[in-house]
């Protein structure tokens, strides 16, 4: 028996088609689920002192640091900041830097640095790195309570056992703890027996170090081996601080009150009002819905042991929402699309085969993603969604070249479908480095690729064996109508082929037009139903003080409609606030003008919400760099200022306050000497009788808790109580008021110190009407150069906004490549320079379709508009493919135009028809942006419809019968039957042929 062409075989192509489909399921198991995280390649190393000033944290801790990672290779950009307590460096990493090796280097310039600073501040906290930026909003972030304890007694149980279980799972990058108070030891020292016995607060702290030692002192070599040798003298209970000598039978506890005690907060984290203690997670993982669903059963299981555990925001679990509904929009534009084949379908088989295709390359593109590791998200999804109806295309073609010419219709069609496919994927290849700037684009693009390769590979595999043509009853009502239709088109395109080119100007005009006044948008790629500000006060204001005006501002805003959560966390000068609401409730829009509203009645407080004021508003940050903190401030005043007189700028945001109050003692260097003091000593007195200073780090119980000495007088005290102190002098000269000792000057002192690229800096954002960036940025420039600065100073533009600029201008150049390389292809391919400039000509007025929309409807340009424009330079021309295929080559007449348009009317109806309707449901799934997305492609896909039936046979007409003897009047031997089928007439005395 004579063997079979593989396409011939039905059993050969079945068993083909199972195994494809069982291997596709067996990766599909293994795969993963996903989502987008926060920005990838950001760092930050923190690292506490407590109890000190900024500019002191910046001298010890900030300058050593940045010096020592500022030399790592890798670095795109670094910032730092100084403020009480605590310094804090943020490295954004470049493109081409490997976290992982990166983190590496830095761990060990980290360490290095600490254990040199450690040497003369031994109460320094150990440095922690985490993979977030201090701008990067919490992914998952929850409240904690318990019946049983206050919220006070709570954060160390949350910052011990719950915070770690939490940090274990896998991706996860900075986790912060607000709320309550930390436990520590206090040595509560009495001023007078202190005195009596001859000790100020520095010989205690002395002497606690000097007994409290746990450190490496070398290496004992015998010869025969190396033996690390440490001395290991750590104090193990309270009771041995409390028996620690101090002097001839004295001992610590005689003078001093030694116990556990709360430290002083220095937060306040509430969630409807009630004092909590919270949780908030940052990550950059992709995988985002996985890490989710393990911190919500990591949640869950801390509910089991007794706590009442209220999820605040879950970005995670939003994503899985939206995962739904692209996944519910992906099946449902499979039902419209098969529902298409049905309205507009020529036989039942047919009808059958093609939708029977859908769920097999679905399974299949989806095998494929989980064996190349790349997790399910949303982005995938709606890459699928949006090829959902475009994979029908290559069948839908196939079968309708077979149903005109047999099996031979597969090598007819087949040079036409490989030039079209080839066409859209080179148009997704510049899309694929875009990855960065776009979170998720990857998968959406890789899984719209793999649709449409093996919809082409498949169609002409498997549409040769299972589809052989079959008569339907249903065909003779609906060919009738589409013939009426393609024929009145190309009667008028035949009458006046001039009016093609009016319309080709006219509608370029009106895109061109269209595309310069639609303003550019910078908004996020996703929004979720929870919004982010936070809320300025004075500086120095306390956190009591602060606490009392953000909670009556969150119980107002608690009360707003579509709320449905408030929590809230307070800390000196200010604090953070994350609203919940309800999107089917209220808009977004809404609830930031009701938040604005609320935060102008705080009194002395201004609510900052880096969104700004909506979609009518644009923010652009401007920094400020050079040596001194006050003249910088003051700079930034007056360049913001002047921004403010133009109509363009709305509101200014300054991201500094005035320097808070301080008071400074100047001692009085001959009282000091006549008391046998020197200054230090004074000085530490000051600091035990304030705050309490840090002495030492305690080892107990596998925790490590701070041992701080202090006085036993409350820590709220008037300048008049300060004054009133008194210090023992030495040789028994008596005790002295400190205000007998010096004098106490007022003054301001800045709370916090940034630095920007190893300078102090400054910054402040200026809210401007909605337009272009790049002309904003002019604007503000050309005022900004109008300033005159001192030497050493400069302002640098927003690294923000100009990656949002540069990516922008990456989109356009990627688009322009696209085009090139479309039109190399088609040139290589057809070997004609000429056709393939054809077959772009209708290019531009493709794109113009949906540039008119967008204008039309009032949106922006933003990057999923750019994005929809580059795959519908690839997907837009393929119409014109189609028709310029079928024309003969040596025809430059309208009857080969319009042969060729008739053959491929049907194809390109269908594809159109279910392309879009594969697409529709994505505009209705609420995401904005798979909303401009979908919105660019289907009009750009309805526009290149009608301009390659109103406009591309006008335009082949013109352009390829110029030069060459008109042949486009038909000779008077030629008629048209009704229907548009061409007959030819013999001379009089003959009968016609058909």
């Amino acid at each position: 028996m004579p063997s079979k062409n593989f396409h011939e075989s039905r059993v050969r192509s079945r068993l083909l088609l199972i195994g494809l489909l069982a291997v596709s399921v067996i990766f599909i198991s293994r795969g993963t689920f996903g989502g987008r995280g926060g920005d990838e390649g950001r760092m930050a190393v923190i690292c506490r002192y407590y109890g000190l000033s900024p500019e002191v944290i910046e001298q010890t801790i900030t300058l050593l640091m940045e010096e020592s990672i500022a030399e790592l290779p890798g670095i795109e950009e670094l910032s730092a900041s100084s403020e009480f307590s605590e310094s804090r460096i943020d490295l954004k990493l470049s493109p081409s830097t490997n976290p992982d090796d990166f983190l590496l280097e830095l761990r060990e310039r980290v360490d290095r640095s600490y254990a040199f600073i450690s040497k003369t501040s031994p109460a320094i906290q150990k440095p922690v790195i985490v993979t977030s930026g201090r701008q990067q909003n919490a992914v998952f972030s929850v409240s904690f309570s318990k019946d049983t304890e206050s919220s006070l007694s709570l954060r160390p149980f949350i910052e011990n056992e719950v915070k770690p279980s939490y940090a274990r799972i896998g991706g996860l990058g900075e986790i912060n703890v607000t709320g309550g108070a930390m436990l520590e030891v206090h040595v509560k020292v009495d001023p007078d027996r202190a005195s009596t016995a001859g000790f100020g607060s520095s010989d205690i702290a002395s002497i606690i170090q000097s007994a409290n030692l746990y450190q490496s002192e070398g290496e004992l070599d015998d010869g025969r081996m190396r033996i690390p040798v440490t001395m290991e003298a750590r104090l193990k209970t309270l009771e041995a601080i409390r028996d620690l000598p101090i002097g001839r039978a004295m001992k610590l506890g005689s003078i001093a009150d030694i116990n556990y005690a709360w430290r002083e907060p220095e937060d306040v984290s509430r969630l409807q009002g009630t004092e909590r203690v919270s949780l908030h997670v940052k990550s950059s993982s992709p995988r985002l819905i996985s890490i989710s669903a393990q911190l919500r059963k990591e949640t869950e299981k801390w509910e089991e042991k007794g706590f009442n555990a209220d999820i605040i925001f879950d970005q995670g679990r939003e994503l899985e929402k939206s995962f739904r509904r692209i996944a519910a929009a992906l099946l449902l534009g499979m039902l419209l699309s098969g529902s298409s084949l049905v309205l507009f379908g020529t036989e039942g088989r047919r009808i059958l085969l093609l939708s029977a295709g859908q769920p097999v390359l679905l399974i299949t593109t989806l095998g494929l993603l989980s064996a190349a590791e790349i997790p399910f998200d949303h982005f995938l999804l709606a890459g699928i969604a949006i090829g959902t109806g475009m994979v029908l295309d290559c069948a839908l073609l196939l079968t309708e070249s077979i149903n005109r010419r047999g099996h031979g219709g597969l090598r007819e069609i087949s040079p036409a479908l490989i030039s079209s496919t080839l066409s859209t994927l080179l148009a997704l290849l510049p899309v694929f480095p875009l990855n960065r700037e776009i979170p998720g684009i990857l998968p959406l693009v890789l899984s719209l690729a793999i649709m449409l390769g093996l919809s082409l590979i498949l169609s002409m595999v498997f549409i040769p064996a299972f589809y052989h043509p079959e008569p339907s009853l249903a065909s003779s009502f609906r060919r009738p109508l589409l013939d009426r239709l393609k024929a009145g088109i190309l009667r008028r395109s035949r009458r006046n082929p001039r009016l093609s080119l009016i319309l080709y100007a006219a509608i370029l005009s009106a895109g061109i037009i269209c595309l310069a006044s639609t303003p550019i948008k910078l908004d996020e790629v996703l929004k979720n139903p929870v919004i982010f500000a936070h809320l300025e006060l004075a500086e120095g204001e306390s956190l009591r003080s602060s606490d009392s005006k953000i909670r009556v501002l969150a119980e107002a805003l608690g009360r707003g409609p579509g709320v449905e959560m408030v929590q809230s966390t307070s800390r000196r000068s200010g604090g953070d606030l994350s609203l919940r609401f309800n999107p089917d409730k209220i808009k977004r829009e809404e609830v930031l003008k009701f938040m604005r509203a609320a935060g102008r009645e705080v009194p002395g407080g201004f609510l900052y919400i880096p969104e700004g004021r909506g979609r009518d508003s644009l923010q652009l940050e401007v920094a400020l760099t050079g040596p001194d903190q006050n003249r910088l401030k003051n700079i930034a005043r007056e360049a913001l200022g002047e921004l403010l007189h133009h109509d363009w700028a709305l509101e200014g945001v300054l991201h500094f306050k005035d320097d808070p109050p301080a008071l400074y003692y100047l001692p009085d260097r001959k009282a000091l000497s006549n008391a046998g003091l020197y200054p230090a000593e004074p000085a530490q007195f000051l600091r035990w009788n304030l705050q309490g200073p840090v002495a030492d780090k305690w080892q107990a119980d596998r925790r490590e808790r701070d041992i701080r000495v202090m006085a036993e007088d409350s820590p709220f005290l008037s300048l008049d109580d300060l004054k009133a102190l008194t210090i023992a002098g030495r040789g028994g000269t008596g005790l002295y008021r400190l205000d007998q000792l010096g004098s106490f000057i007022h003054t301001t002192e800045t709370s916090r110190i940034n630095r920007l690229n190893r300078q102090r800096s400054v910054s402040f954002t200026a809210v401007c009407r909605k337009s272009d960036p790049a002309r904003l940025n002019e604007l503000i420039w050309a005022e900004l150069d109008k300033l005159p600065l001192p030497p050493g100073y400069a302002f640098i533009p927003s690294a923000r906004l100009m990656e949002k600029q540069e990516f922008y201008r990456k989109l356009w150049r990627r688009f322009a490549l696209t085009v090139v390389l479309i039109f190399f292809l088609l040139s290589i391919e057809r070997e004609s320079l000429s056709q393939a400039g054809i077959i772009l000509l209708p290019l531009p007025l493709i794109l113009a379709f949906p540039v008119i929309i967008l204008r039309i409807s009032g949106q922006s340009i933003g990057s999923e508009a750019i994005l929809g424009l580059i795959l519908l330079s690839g997907m837009g021309i393929n119409n014109g493919i189609l028709i310029l295929d079928r024309l003969p080559p040596k025809s430059s007449g309208w009857i080969g135009i319009k042969s060729a348009v008739e053959d491929r009317f049907n194809g390109l109806f269908l594809t159109t028809v279910t392309t879009i309707t594969g697409i529709l449901p994505l505009l209705f799934t609420g995401e904005e942006f798979f909303i401009g997305l979908g919105t660019v492609i289907a009009s750009g896909l309805i526009g290149s419809f009608l301009v390659s039936l109103f406009i591309f046979p006008g335009l082949l007409l013109i352009f390829r019968s110029k030069g060459r003897p008109s042949t486009s009047a038909p000779p008077a031997s030629v008629s048209e039957l009704p229907g548009g089928h061409p007959v030819l007439l013999f001379k009089s005395g003959m009968k016609p042929l058909n």
